[in-house]
């Protein structure tokens, strides 16, 4: 399954997978779930074709979250409190202090997410945290490789934290898994469009 590096229209960290078949046979297996009558079977065999693409995308999923906890981050430089007014878009994360605690909440909102719906299907790995601070932080650091936050909160007094490998850190983790993610996912859903056309129960 062919698949490409996509930052959105908002700077969200994503590897999406967009080759034509792999979409078409996951809106056709979404399509028989759907068609399933018992509810109990139909979420059976939800949860496992999620088990079985989520664990051929572990790999590159791990990979990425690693790199999050790789980061590093050097000595910040203070910049300006009337400067940082200046900046609409400025980001208040005083409550991470040097990556400290930062890093880990970049890695553990690191997810795979399947979407088989038939505007949006596809098999995406993304920063995705429940805390909208961090998935904010983990983008920046991805496109600019710094981030900036005022002074143990003190909005008067804001500084730059700089990476020595920030910029770009997430697609450096996910580009070199892309070919043999690909495989393994194709594999997948080759599997269960066969077994949908043969009739094969999956799940009990």
């Amino acid at each position: 399954m062919a698949g490409r590096g996509h930052s959105g229209s908002s700077g969200s960290a994503a590897f999406v997978y967009v080759d034509e078949k792999s979409v078409k046979d996951l809106q056709a297996i979404g399509a028989y779930l759907k068609s399933v009558s018992d509810p109990s079977h139909r979420k059976a065999l939800t949860k496992q074709l999620g088990q079985e693409i989520r664990e051929a995308a572990e790999p590159m999923r791990r990979d990425i979250a690693q790199a999050a906890r790789d980061l590093k981050f050097e000595r910040t430089s203070r910049a300006g409190a009337s400067r940082s007014r200046r900046e609409g878009r400025t980001l208040k994360s005083g409550r991470f202090k040097a990556g400290r605690g930062l890093r880990d909440g970049i890695a553990q909102g690191i997810r795979t997410q399947i979407n088989m719906g038939r505007t949006a299907a596809g098999v995406r790995i993304r920063l995705a945290s429940k805390d909208p601070v961090i998935n904010r932080l983990g983008k920046v650091v991805n496109n600019k490789g710094k981030i900036r936050h005022p002074l143990f909160g003190d909005t008067e007094h804001w500084y730059d934290t700089q990476t020595t490998n920030g910029r770009g850190w997430f697609y450096n983790a996910a580009y070199p898994h892309r070919r043999a993610t690909e495989v393994r996912v194709r594999r997948v859903l080759d599997k269960w469009v066969d077994d949908i056309a043969r009739g094969i129960t999956r799940a009990g």
